[in-house]
């Protein structure tokens, strides 16, 4: 019995998680879609909207994201 309420807990937990990712991933607008970045993390732009981020934070959001571009097709 208490593995039947384990087991039932996880599957409720993981529906609830696809659930809520799938509705942060509705509030995105749509139109012209914005580069993600790398890992599938917000683009600069989100995530400079988002954290409020000065012009310094996201110009460091967007070399960290280039760097990891460039190890990554070195990587290839």
């Amino acid at each position: 019995m208490r593995k039947a309420s384990l087991v039932l807990g996880i599957v409720v937990s993981s529906v609830l998680s696809v659930t809520f990712v799938s509705g942060e991933q509705a509030k995105q607008p749509q139109g012209a879609q914005e580069q993600p970045g790398p890992f599938g993390f917000p683009g600069i732009k989100h995530l400079t909207e988002s954290l409020k981020l000065t012009p310094e934070q996201a110009q460091a959001v967007h070399h960290i994201y280039s760097e990891y571009q460039k190890k990554e097709h070195q990587a290839q």
